[in-house]
């Protein structure tokens, strides 16, 4: 079969996530286009410099340092207060940050310890001191990395535990308790139980509601089976066999029942590459 439209500009990358291995699976076709030759939308997206920002301003917050968890927050966020988004601006974060600081004030749900360093392994950007930088072997031609958030100990059950935070418009029971068998936090948790001698036996996720005028922190332990740890690893095996498939054979199919992108074109010019979304 003929090769896939700008193939030739293809590189195989050099290690595997759960971010990029989810895409693989939702749309072999946008994987190619993302993390292939490296496209990226268009329009920016002022949701993902929000959540970033909250997620930088958190370990302050974590110490009751609410200034310094804003500072945190507004050096990523900058001064796009002056968009207008009513429900993401500097004011709200602070109100979203504050809350936080008051939910972990005597909180048992968990305390941050000091992280795993794993020798030779830096992410290119470092968020926090909290932060816990991982590369797995897990069987397959490349390395599986990540970023958890923070390393967490249960005090009332005496288990440690991967703590990720999330930011959601709608935050709820059901929208923590959706992300139990995800990729990611069984990554997450199957790094920790590789690299410490601790016992692990799931993950803690906090989310924290961005919302025009409610604030909510909602956190919540999902317990994590060992049959759930062999099924990720063998997600990422099987994945891997399917995307050397499609690195052999220069085509990346699109997936029309998973992927929600309906076209897209791009530049072959390197310095103009953006994806144009047409719905």
């Amino acid at each position: 079969s003929e090769k896939l439209e700008g193939f030739e500009e293809y590189h195989s990358n050099s290690h595997a996530s759960p971010s990029s291995f989810c895409k693989l699976e939702r749309c072999p076709r946008m994987f190619f286009y993302h993390y292939g030759i490296g496209l990226r939308e268009k329009e920016h997206i002022l949701a993902f410099d929000f959540g970033t920002g909250i997620h930088y301003g958190l370990p302050f917050a974590h110490r009751e340092d609410v200034d310094g968890a804003l500072s945190a927050f507004k050096s990523i966020w900058g001064e796009q207060d002056e968009l207008g988004d009513k429900k993401r601006n500097s004011f709200r974060a602070r109100a979203m940050l504050e809350d936080f600081s008051k939910h972990h004030r005597g909180s048992t749900l968990y305390k941050i310890i000091q992280p795993v360093k794993q020798e030779g392994v830096q992410a290119r950007e470092e968020i926090s001191e909290d932060e816990i930088n991982f590369a797995i072997d897990v069987g397959i031609r490349n390395p599986v990395v990540g970023r958890i958030d923070a390393f967490g100990f249960r005090e009332d059950f005496g288990d440690y535990c991967p703590v990720e935070y999330k930011t959601s418009s709608r935050l709820s029971v059901d929208f923590l308790a959706g992300f139990a068998l995800t990729p990611q936090v069984l990554t997450y948790v199957l790094a920790l139980k590789m690299l410490s001698d601790k016992e692990i036996n799931g993950g803690i996720i906090e989310g924290l509601c961005v919302a025009i005028k409610k604030v909510e922190t909602l956190g919540m332990f999902l317990r994590v089976s060992n049959q759930s740890i062999e099924d990720i690893v063998g997600w990422y095996q099987r994945l891997d066999k399917t995307l050397e498939r499609y690195e052999n054979s220069g085509d990346f199919p699109k997936n029309l029942s998973m992927c929600t992108w309906m076209g897209v074109s791009f530049s072959t010019n390197v310095s103009e590459r953006r994806l144009e979304i047409s719905t």
